[in-house]
C-alpha cells in the first residue's frame, strides 16, 4: 500500500494499464475531490469501503478517469449531500451509497453518452435522490422518489408475493443502461399523488427548472401541479432555503397570492432578505395584474 496527499493507494492493473486504487483518506474534510492521479499513476478505481462511515464527509468528486467503483465505497456516510462523478465509471459494486441518510444529489458529467452509472446507483438505493445529468447539449435534473420493495408471505400457499410501495420504482425505470425515456418519466407524474405533495413538488420543480427535453404537454401538466400544491410546498421550500426553485417557480407565475404570506413570514422569522425580495416582489406583481393593492405583513 502506497500513500499520497493523505490517500492511501494500490498500483493494480486494470485492462492492462497500472492504474491506482483508493483504499482510503487519513484526514478530515467536508469537500473531498479525488486527484486524477496518485503517485504518478491515473487513479481508476474507488476501493471496497475506500469512504465508508466517514462522519464529516459533505460532497465527493470523483475524477473522469475513475472506471470501477468498489462494494460499500461511500456507505454509512451520514452526511454526504452531493456525490460527483462522469459517466465514463463502468463498474459499480453493491452497497456504494447505501445508508447515506443526507444524499441528496448524484451529479453526473455526460461525455461519453453511457448511462450505466445512473442505472446502477439507482438500483443501489431506494431512498429519494436527484440526478443532475450535464449533457453535452444541457441539462437534466430529475427527481427519484422513494420506494419499498417487500413482500407478502402466504403461509397457507406457501407462496411469497413480491410487493412495491411508492412510486419511485416506476420513475427509475425511465433510465436503462442505453438512455433515458423522457416520455416515460413524465407520465409517471399522476402517481406521485399518493404519496403525497412534497414528492409531487419535488419531480414537478425539478423538471421545470431543468426542462431538458420537455415535451409541451408534460411542461403544463407539471406547472398545474406545482399551483396546485404551491401553498404547502412554497412554505417547505422556505424552510429548506431553496432559493433557486423558488425564484423558478415565481419567475412561471406558479404560486397562489394566498401561498405567499406564510412563505413570506417565515423568510421573514429566517431573516432571509433575498428570499424575502423574491416573494415581495411577487405578490406585487400579482397584485398589479389583478387590478389590487400589495397586502402587507
Amino acid at each position: 500500500m502506497q500513500k499520497s496527499t493523505g490517500y492511501s493507494f494500490e498500483v493494480i492493473r486494470y485492462h492492462g494499464e497500472e492504474s491506482a486504487e483508493i483504499t482510503g483518506y487519513e484526514g478530515t474534510a467536508a469537500f473531498l475531490r479525488i486527484p486524477g492521479e496518485l503517485g504518478g499513476f491515473p487513479v481508476r478505481s474507488i476501493g471496497r469501503r475506500a469512504f465508508a462511515d466517514r462522519k464529516e464527509t459533505e460532497e465527493l468528486v470523483l475524477p473522469e478517469k475513475v472506471r470501477r467503483i468498489g462494494d460499500f465505497a461511500f456507505y454509512g456516510c451520514p452526511k454526504l449531500k452531493t456525490l460527483v462523478l462522469s459517466d465514463g465509471v463502468e463498474e459499480i459494486g453493491d452497497g456504494v451509497i447505501r445508508s447515506c441518510g443526507s444524499l441528496r444529489e448524484i451529479s453526473i458529467w455526460m461525455e461519453h453518452d453511457r448511462f450505466r452509472a445512473a442505472k446502477d446507483l439507482l438500483a443501489d438505493c431506494d431512498a429519494a435522490v436527484r440526478i443532475r445529468f450535464r449533457m453535452p447539449d444541457g441539462e437534466a435534473l430529475l427527481f427519484f422518489p422513494a420506494y419499498l420493495n417487500d413482500f407478502d408471505e402466504d403461509t397457507m400457499a406457501r407462496a411469497i408475493h413480491p410487493r412495491i410501495e411508492g412510486c419511485g420504482y416506476a420513475f427509475r425505470e425511465a433510465v436503462t443502461r442505453k438512455g433515458i425515456d423522457f416520455h416515460h418519466y413524465d407520465r409517471q407524474l399522476p402517481r406521485t399523488e399518493g404519496d403525497g405533495w412534497k414528492v409531487t413538488g419535488e419531480v414537478a420543480s425539478a423538471r421545470i427548472l431543468r426542462p431538458y427535453r420537455l415535451a409541451e404537454e408534460a411542461r403544463q401538466s407539471y406547472e398545474a401541479a406545482l399551483l396546485r400544491i404551491s401553498e404547502d410546498f412554497l412554505l417547505y421550500l422556505v424552510k429548506e432555503g431553496r432559493k433557486e426553485e423558488i425564484s423558478c417557480m415565481a419567475a412561471h407565475r406558479l404560486l397562489k397570492q394566498e401561498a405567499v404570506p406564510a412563505a413570506l413570514q417565515e423568510a421573514s422569522a429566517r431573516k432571509d432578505t433575498e428570499l424575502c425580495g423574491i416573494l415581495m416582489e411577487y405578490s406585487r406583481g400579482s397584485s398589479r395584474a389583478a387590478g389590487g393593492s400589495m397586502f402587507v405583513l
